[in-house]
């Protein structure tokens, strides 16, 4: 198991400056094909690449290793609404549907429930990038946990659930939905996928 230094607050920053700096080269949204991940190498276990490749395929073409050891299975390959709970699958359709639509960000807050009991914030960024046509088809993330989690601690480290507490989209420079979906209700135990 890798213990992993978990993202601050101002790595949300460095992310999406880094983000600022590739959409002024651009002129706009980005390629997914100009990101460097080298740029980014101390987020990289916490970063993740969602392709919309239809309403309900959200193709997850990277998950970071800190995120895939905290899912408990490996998620890079799969098709997010396959994986994540289904009550909050209309949720994320519609929020990756918006993203790429009107070409913004978002940020999310979730309380995540452990298998050990243990409860932790955590944060996400979001942000578009377009396929090589110009087309809004990739969203870049990253997720940073807000309380003091360390991964060794746990054996493995697994979610049980969690709960989106919080969803604002981020204006890029293109304007912002119309309005943001009905946050999925709050779960008390994990539910079945």
């Amino acid at each position: 198991m890798v213990e992993f230094t978990l993202p601050r607050a101002d790595h949300f920053e460095v992310f999406h400056n880094y983000w600022r700096t590739l959409a002024s080269d651009a002129g706009g949204v980005p390629t997914r094909a100009a990101f460097s991940p080298a740029v980014l190498k101390d987020l990289l276990p916490f970063v993740f690449i969602i392709e919309r490749r239809s309403p309900d395929d959200l193709h997850i073409r990277l998950a970071g290793s800190a995120i895939e050891q905290v899912l408990g299975f490996a998620a890079t390959g799969k098709n997010y609404l396959e994986i994540c709970y289904k009550v909050d699958a209309p949720f994320f359709k519609q929020v990756f549907t918006d993203m790429t639509e009107v070409p913004c960000g978002a940020f999310f807050r979730r309380d995540i429930h452990l298998a050990g009991g243990d409860i932790y914030s955590l944060n996400t960024r979001c942000l578009p990038f377009t396929d090589k046509e110009g087309s809004v088809r990739y969203i870049i993330g990253v997720a940073g946990v807000g309380n003091n989690l360390v991964l060794t601690a746990y054996d493995p480290p697994v979610l049980d659930f969690s709960n989106i507490t919080a969803h604002h989209y981020i204006d890029v420079g293109f304007g912002l939905p119309d309005e943001s979906p009905a946050l999925p209700p709050a779960k008390t135990i994990k539910p079945d996928i």
